[in-house]
């Protein structure tokens, strides 16, 4: 006699090997069970499913499912599954439980720094081809890359949980790239293929006009080259379907050129946290990377005290703001 309260032993299909289970369903004989100590389910006959000793009960599950706080209202799709796979699988991490509407709610934490899953949603627009933008939560720390600098205002960012998406995204981009046909009238803010000047590969982007001049925006690296209608190239639906894989993150009052901006960006490993002003703050072992103008310098007449306004608060991220003060004068600094 089945029991959705005992534990038995089945076999899993993929390796063959016996693993602990339970039943959850059962519908004109095929069973439904939880292989409790890994999470995953798989449908079984009641011949399938095996008793077991005592001693191999008597050990409570080696896995306990959470509801992540980030992905609560994201889509159960395939996609998904996959892009938090590549962020998740194989990592050393932490959770903390929250409630929220009286639901038990997991934050995910790798080395103790907060993961960002906020943007794992990669459900299609009901209008097929339009460009998804990629958008990063407020006030929390996210690692990632820059991957294209486009002035002393604004960078391109790509968070670290969806580079292994990318990296598979290229990969299939390449494959596909032979049986690629022009697109006969391309829209604009539709997402296509097109060559890149300097190496040739095809990347995704969206069209953009002004004026009479169009512009291929590159929406998985962020950088942009003038374009003839020529140029644009149709997709397979479930390469146009992916949200783009890059970010514009706007900089504040940086008093570096790009190219300096570049070489402090340049690296895999970076942090940011973008503020409820709309402006990014870059870290790196939680040294803040690009300076920023100082707004003033006051000194009280007691000539012992001075105060340095920044234009951007830190309090939230406990992160080391650098600061220098540009004017000192009739005072001594203790």
């Amino acid at each position: 006699n089945l029991s959705f309260e005992e534990i038995y032993a089945t076999i899993y299909s993929e390796d063959s090997e016996y693993y602990r289970c339970k039943a959850l369903s059962e519908d004109n004989g095929k069973i439904l069970v939880r292989f409790i100590d890994y999470g995953n389910t798989e449908t079984k006959s009641l011949k399938e499913i095996l008793d077991l000793p005592q001693s191999l009960k008597k050990y409570p599950p080696s896995a306990a499912k959470v509801f992540l706080l980030d992905t609560a209202s994201v889509s159960n799709q395939k996609e998904n599954q996959a892009i938090l796979e590549d962020a998740l699988l194989g990592q050393k991490i932490q959770i903390s439980l929250e409630v929220v509407n009286g639901n038990k709610l997991a934050k995910v934490y790798i080395d103790n720094k907060r993961m960002d899953l906020k943007f794992v949603d990669m459900n299609m627009n009901e209008e097929e081809g339009v460009f998804q933008d990629l958008t990063l939560p407020v006030d929390e720390i996210v690692k990632g890359s820059v991957v294209y600098v486009e002035d002393t205002s604004a960078v391109w960012f790509t968070p670290a949980a969806v580079q292994g998406s990318l990296d598979d995204l290229m990969k299939r981009l390449e494959v596909a790239s032979s049986s690629l046909n022009k697109v006969p009238n391309p829209q604009e803010d539709r997402v296509y293929g097109a060559r890149f000047s300097a190496d040739q590969v095809i990347y995704r982007c969206v069209l953009k006009r002004k004026d009479e001049k169009i512009t291929a925006h590159f929406i998985d690296f962020g950088n942009s080259e003038d374009k003839s209608e020529d140029d644009f190239m149709e997709l397979p639906h479930e390469l146009k379907s992916i949200p783009a894989a890059a970010t514009k993150l706007n900089l504040k009052d940086c008093e570096l050129d790009e190219y300096k901006i570049e070489d402090l960006l340049a690296s895999d490993d970076v942090e940011v946290v973008t503020g409820k002003d709309g402006f990014a703050t870059f870290y790196r072992e939680r040294v803040q990377l690009l300076p920023k103008k100082v707004d003033k310098v006051c000194v009280y007449s007691d000539c012992r005290t001075f105060v340095v306004k920044c234009s951007t608060k830190f309090s939230t991220t406990g992160y080391i703001l650098q600061m220098r003060i540009v004017k000192c004068s009739y005072f001594t600094l203790f």
